[in-house]
C-alpha cells in the first residue's frame, strides 16, 4: 500500500492485524485478499476527517478505515466486506470502485477504530459492472461551478447517468466507498448542459463510470 500524503485526512495507516494473544489468527497480516471477489484489504486503521460514506462530510474521529485495492480488469459496482475484530463485525461498503484501483473506505456505522487483531475479513456481496461504463461521446467538464456535460457526437445520447467519486490524485486513491451520481436527460447532437455535481470538482473528482 502506498504511503498517503496529507491530502487524506489522517488515515493512521498502521498494520492492525498483530494477534494480541497466544494464539494467532489464521491470517494476521494485510495485505488480506478476500477468496470470494479477489478484492485486496491492504490495511486496516484509525481515520480522522470528514465523513464521506453518507455524504454529510461531518468531523469524525476515531473511525475504523480500510483501504481496498482491485487488482482485477473489472469494474466493481458494489461490494459489501465484513471484517472481524475480535468480537466485533465491521463493515464497509465501495461502490464502482475502476480495475487496478484502491479506495480508503470508512466504517458503515461509524464504528470505532480497534487494535485487536483481525481474525478474518470475507466479501458479504459483489456485484461487478456490466456493460458499457464509459461513453466516448461525452465530454465531460467544468463551468460555473457545475459539472459540464457535452454530447460531441452527431447523434442524440439517450438518458445517461454520470458516476464519480472524491479522488485523492498524490496518493493514487479514491477517498470513500460511496459514489455520486447525477442523470441527464437525451442530449442532442452538439448539446452541452451545465448540471450541479456534489462532491464534484477538477481537483477531488474523477468520474468512474458512465450509464
Amino acid at each position: 500500500m502506498p504511503e498517503l500524503s496529507d491530502s487524506v485526512p489522517a488515515f493512521a495507516a498502521e498494520t492492525a492485524g498483530e494477534s494480541q494473544t497466544e494464539e494467532p489468527a489464521a491470517q494476521s497480516v494485510f495485505p488480506w485478499a478476500l477468496e470470494d471477489n479477489g478484492l485486496v484489504v491492504e490495511a486496516l486503521a484509525s481515520y480522522e476527517g470528514p465523513y464521506w460514506e453518507d455524504g454529510s462530510d461531518e468531523p469524525v474521529s476515531d473511525v475504523a478505515a480500510l483501504m481496498l485495492y482491485n487488482p482485477s480488469g473489472r469494474v466493481v459496482e458494489y461490494a459489501a466486506v465484513a471484517v472481524e475484530q475480535g468480537m466485533d463485525t465491521l463493515y464497509f461498503f465501495v461502490s464502482w470502485l475502476p480495475p487496478e484501483s484502491r479506495c480508503l473506505v470508512l466504517e458503515k456505522n461509524r464504528a470505532a477504530y480497534s487494535c485487536q487483531a483481525v481474525t478474518g475479513c470475507r466479501a458479504l456481496l459483489t456485484c461487478w459492472g456490466g456493460g458499457e461504463t464509459d461513453a466516448p461521446q461525452l465530454e465531460i467538464g467544468w463551468e460555473d461551478l457545475r459539472m459540464a456535460v457535452t454530447n460531441c457526437s452527431a447523434a442524440t445520447v439517450p438518458d445517461v447517468t454520470v458516476h464519480y467519486k472524491m479522488y485523492a490524485p498524490s496518493d493514487g486513491c479514491y477517498l470513500g466507498g460511496i459514489a455520486y451520481s447525477v442523470h441527464l436527460t437525451a442530449l442532442l447532437p452538439g448539446q452541452k448542459r451545465l448540471v450541479t455535481a456534489y462532491h464534484f470538482a477538477p481537483e477531488t473528482g474523477k468520474v468512474v463510470a458512465i450509464t
